[in-house]
């Protein structure tokens, strides 16, 4: 039974079906004839497919976040993308067996997480991740709603979004910085505000920046706290000091290439016609399953004689120098979008009077920096994320160079 269900799963992989469940946002499921038989594709929702190209117009061509979005969808009584499916199946259906609509309220985590799913170039995806065909290249198996290029630019921003003040309701004060500093713990710091009653009877409120784990009441070894006015300082002069006179990267998405899943696929059909074959009788049977065994053999040993491509992001140059992008922002929030973008991170220990920051700058603005130019002209780094990844090396090193342990990592 265990083999059949894998052969199904194979044979709907290999003709492009849909084998059910939930609907990728911007599609639906068609049926059609297939070899004779009904089955099931996936194909552009008219719906659906306009609400993600709204999505893409407004963060990527707009001053939109994915929380603006969300709000605005729910004001217009838009149907989450379960009650869409919902809807569209019970039209089909009596009256007694149709499910009914939940719903459900957009949120900023479940649009989030479909905005950056490969599904929206018509990528098709199992557990989260592309399933790759035997040359390790993603299966593609309906029409996409967004090219990769216009994938990328979303992705770059959805991470890069515009914090404004007022793009969210709340009473506690605005963090212009958040994700931008962090405590040498590790966390992200917070903005807050404290009176002083001066020695002439007046009030001043000072503002700092401190340690989310103080609010958390976990106080991490050495929480710290630094005058808002004393860190923007340091920022503003580490970051143009270092990075001032560099261009800014535009990151395109490149796929990898990856043959383990197929070879995997290719073992355990070998593996089914070796049963097959030992069952087998007629001399036409044996003949053809032993080609086909063959073919399979031939096929894992030239796969796993390919390297393995890993997925990375191309970095090129824009032509536009960071310290003119720093003079032209209008406020904090557009600057820490700016450092954001740019993958840079400041750690900070101590406080403003007796501490120090530490400034993670990427490495590919790095060696331009030194003088080293990448071939073609194209900074290549490995990895999903190479910034998340190479910030996560020079903060744990950073803290063992300190004798600290790994201590704890935020992920923006």
């Amino acid at each position: 039974m265990q083999a059949k269900q894998l052969d199904r799963t194979q044979f709907f992989r290999e003709n492009r079906l849909w084998n059910g469940g939930v609907w990728p946002f911007g599609y639906r499921v068609e049926v059609f004839s297939h070899l004779g038989e009904r089955r099931k594709r996936l194909v552009v929702d008219p719906c659906t497919s306009q609400l993600v190209r709204e999505a893409y117009d407004r963060l990527v061509h707009g001053d939109d976040t994915v929380y603006a979005v969300a709000r605005d969808w729910n004001l217009r009584g838009v149907s989450s993308a379960r009650d869409h499916q919902r809807r569209e199946q019970n039209k089909n259906l009596p009256g007694q067996e149709r499910r009914p609509e939940k719903g459900t309220r957009w949120s900023v985590t479940p649009l989030r997480n479909i905005l950056r799913s490969p599904a929206l170039m018509g990528v098709m995806m199992h557990r989260s991740e592309p399933v790759l065909d035997v040359e390790g290249q993603a299966v593609v198996w309906a029409e996409p709603v967004l090219t990769p290029e216009e994938f990328a630019e979303l992705q770059e921003a959805v991470v890069t979004e515009p914090r404004a003040a007022g793009s969210r309701p709340g009473t506690g004060w605005r963090t212009p910085l958040l994700g931008v500093v962090f405590c040498l713990c590790g966390r992200p710091m917070y903005v807050r505000n404290q009176k002083n009653h001066l020695a002439d009877g007046t009030t001043a409120i000072l503002t700092y920046y401190q340690c989310r784990s103080v609010s958390e009441m976990n106080r991490c070894e050495a929480p710290a706290t630094w005058r808002a006015e004393s860190l923007c300082a340091v920022v503003e002069q580490d970051f143009l000091g270092r990075a001032g006179d560099l261009t800014e990267t535009k990151r395109r998405y490149v796929p990898g290439r990856d043959h383990t899943a197929a070879i995997a696929e290719l073992r355990n059909a070998l593996a089914n016609l070796t049963v097959a074959i030992g069952t087998a009788t007629a001399r036409a049977a044996v003949a053809a399953l032993t080609r086909q065994m063959d073919e399979h053999a031939m096929t894992i040993s030239r796969l796993e004689a390919e390297p393995v491509v890993h997925a990375r992001w191309e970095e090129e140059p824009t032509g536009v120098v960071y310290r003119e992008q720093w003079r032209a922002a209008k406020n904090w929030e557009s600057r820490a979008a700016l450092l954001v973008k740019a993958g840079v991170r400041f750690f900070c220990e101590g406080t403003h009077k007796s501490g120090s920051v530490h400034m993670y700058l990427p490495s590919a603005p790095q060696r331009r920096a030194s003088g080293v130019s990448p071939s073609r002209g194209v900074e290549e780094a490995v990895g999903i994320d190479c910034h998340e990844e190479e910030a996560r090396r020079y903060f744990t090193d950073l803290r063992r160079t300190k004798g600290m342990g790994p201590g704890f990592w935020y992920s923006r």
